[in-house]
């Protein structure tokens, strides 16, 4: 996976999470970062741990009702945040 992508989906989270900012707020901050210039690729990531995460994306998909498949989505959005936050492997 490209670093562009891994750092993209985690500010999303970042904004999401942290400020509570919905689907589209989210998208501005990607117009914003996209519009500058900056080496995405000096970033240094290190792979999670498989056994971090309690929920996959599986589970969440599976999901039919509308509401419980939000409230799956943020939980686990919330849950990989905090995995993140608590290895130490972000730095905002």
């Amino acid at each position: 996976m490209k670093k562009i992508t891994i750092s993209f989906s985690l500010i999303g989270l970042y904004y999401a999470i942290e400020h509570g900012f919905n689907g589209r707020q989210v998208q501005c901050v990607y117009s914003l970062l996209g519009s500058q210039k900056y080496d995405w690729n000096a970033l240094q990531f290190q792979p999670p741990e498989k056994s971090s995460y309690s929920l996959t994306v599986f589970e969440v998909l599976k999901e039919q009702p509308r509401e419980s498949h939000d409230e799956m989505l943020y939980g686990a959005s919330l849950h990989v945040w905090n995995t993140q936050i608590m290895q130490r492997r972000l730095f905002f």
